[in-house]
């Protein structure tokens, strides 16, 4: 993963107590595969318009280029395959009212109150460049303009990020690169499909509706088809049950909590700023019990606080 220096200096994680004791106790980030979030619409959001254009383009394309957008179709007829796998992340300024207390509306989305774990983003990107693979964090794009989603797709599918919007496509340019992946790899056209198909999926994970911009998400993603390495050791894709769904995520973290790290490793507690505690009615016994979790774990139980956002019933 490419270090950044303009990404927002904390980035909160909303979890439930359950991830909470999970990350604390692996020392490790799941990443979850993009199909089974809690929200589908947000796959949706923009597929019907991307799907939409696509067909439009294969019949009125430049000659040459059907092959191109029929492989882009049959990608997003392949989301099934699981090839994207995310964490999600609110970007907030460092000593911003919502790196101290939150954010009312996500507090919102948790019945029974929930957590925020408060990453520093520099030491968060460096502990995530500890393991091999093609990690990235980015910015959602919040936006329902078909020819945003176009412009965001194209440029990630020559290889760029969408980071900084792109004025305008140099369309030529783009089907003379996909031309010459097509020509090179001639009748076998199994790796430009995997291309376009992790592609797709990157972008359909990373475009929210503009109505949801005000949480300022930011997803920490790779792409993957199989086991992968890291650094110390080889991990295969693990799952862990949710209401009867098997959610199945890779994990960037210690192998298991009792292999020791090697020297000069950075620890996923080495990125923790604080932890913040929700709004509730008993919030005051849930801010002990996680300090008394963190005193047995040698963490300092100052960096549990509870949000000042009043709790209402």
């Amino acid at each position: 993963m490419t270090y950044r220096d303009d990404l927002p200096k904390v980035l909160l994680h909303y979890t439930s107590i359950e991830g909470v004791v999970g990350i604390l106790n692996d020392q490790a980030i799941r990443l979850t595969a993009h199909y089974t979030t809690n929200d589908t619409s947000e796959l949706t959001a923009s597929a019907e318009h991307v799907r939409t254009w696509l067909e439009e383009e294969r019949e009125s394309c430049q000659p040459g280029t059907e092959r191109f957008f029929e492989m882009m179709l049959s990608a997003m007829q392949s989301m099934d395959t699981p090839v994207c796998f995310v964490s999600s992340l609110s970007g907030a300024a460092m000593f911003s009212d919502e790196a101290s207390n939150g954010r009312l509306s996500q507090w919102r989305g948790y019945a029974n109150g929930g957590y925020a774990l408060v990453f520093k983003t520099p030491e968060l990107q460096r502990f995530v460049r500890q393991f091999k693979g093609n990690f990235s964090l980015e910015k959602v794009s919040y936006t329902d303009r078909l020819e945003t989603l176009k412009q965001n797709l194209y440029v990630r599918l020559l290889g760029g990020e969408t980071t900084n919007p792109v004025e305008n496509v140099e369309w030529e340019a783009v089907f003379d690169r996909m031309q010459e992946i097509i020509d090179d790899e001639r009748d076998d056209a199994t790796p430009l499909f995997d291309r376009i198909r992790s592609a797709m999926t990157w972008h359909l994970v990373h475009q929210k509706n503009k109505h949801f911009r005000e949480e300022n998400e930011f997803r920490l993603s790779t792409s993957i088809a199989g086991p992968f390495s890291i650094v110390r050791g080889t991990r295969q894709i693990e799952a862990y049950s949710r209401t009867g769904l098997a959610v199945p995520y890779v994990r960037l973290g210690r192998q298991a909590p009792e292999v020791p790290h090697g020297k000069g490793d950075l620890e996923l507690v080495d990125c923790l700023e604080k932890i913040i505690v929700a709004p509730s009615a008993d919030q005051e016994m849930r801010v002990r019990a996680l300090r008394t979790v963190l005193t047995s774990k040698q963490m300092d139980e100052k960096a549990v606080c509870p949000s000042k956002i009043p709790f209402r019933q």
